[in-house]
């Protein structure tokens, strides 16, 4: 909850690296969830779906940094 109360309150030019970190760390997070879940699968669908997936969260990454 802390966390979404940042990302969702007013910008704070002293508070954007520790929540550039933040977003770090869940991403590490969530991708290990759907590394997870692919292996789980065993199947290629799920492998192209976790592709596009990453592919997403990078220009989304990219995109936060560039605007930090």
């Amino acid at each position: 909850m802390p966390f979404r109360i940042k990302v969702i309150g007013e910008p704070d030019a002293d508070e954007a690296a520790s929540l550039i970190d933040e977003c770090t760390a869940l991403l590490k997070n969530c991708n290990d969830v759907v590394v997870a879940l692919e292996e789980h699968a065993k199947t290629k669908a799920a492998r192209l779906v976790n592709i596009s997936g990453r592919q997403r969260m990078l220009s989304q990454r990219i995109a936060m940094l560039y605007l930090a």
